[in-house]
């Protein structure tokens, strides 16, 4: 297409793109290895691409919050379709401390 934009980076640069944005890798002519980190943030009850479960070696490492925030609030139901699971306690009373406080500084406004 006449509107494709070809990045052109050195060393250590990064590029930022929505991930709704097409795009594809190029082919590395370097004797240098490209590294990339790949971040993806969506809606909780959107399947997942890639793993539905955190590596137990990650989860471990992590606070409450933490696990809730990588917990999936997916499984299949009786018919194979992903559906909601909410078994995040942390998340929620953090989510209702902040509230609290929110509607507190609100009103003292």
């Amino acid at each position: 297409p006449p509107d494709v934009v070809v990045p052109e980076l050195e060393p250590g640069d990064a590029l930022l793109f929505e991930n709704r944005t097409w795009h594809a890798a190029a082919v590395n002519t370097s004797a240098i290895t490209r590294r990339c980190a790949i971040y993806g943030y969506s809606y909780r009850w959107m399947r997942p691409d890639d793993w539905e479960a955190q590596d137990p070696a990650l989860t471990q490492r992590l606070d409450a919050i933490g696990r809730d925030l990588v917990t999936p609030m997916r499984w299949r139901d009786e018919d194979g379709r992903f559906s909601l699971k909410a078994n995040i306690p942390a998340l929620h009373d953090w989510f209702d401390h902040h509230r609290a406080i929110g509607c507190a500084e609100a009103a003292a406004r």
